[in-house]
């Protein structure tokens, strides 16, 4: 049985949405950390750069993402 040619489409658009939304969500977590970060350093001399690894993870994630969609 043939799937219906929409569906197709459809899946590459619900696939491609994924990609743009986490890519907004990583965007959206790097701005807020640089702000934080920078009211931070008003305060001390020193910024905590203990939000690296979850930028890292984040990142890494919506690479894996991208290359399976473009497989």
């Amino acid at each position: 049985m043939m799937l219906p040619p929409t569906s197709g489409r459809k899946a590459v658009r619900l696939r491609t949405a994924s990609a743009i939304t986490s890519l907004s969500e990583i965007y959206g977590f790097l701005i807020s950390t640089w702000i934080g970060t920078q009211t931070h350093q008003k305060k001390t001399l020193a910024a905590p750069a203990t939000w690296m690894n979850d930028f890292r993870v984040k990142m890494v994630a919506l690479a894996d993402q991208i290359q399976a969609a473009n497989r």
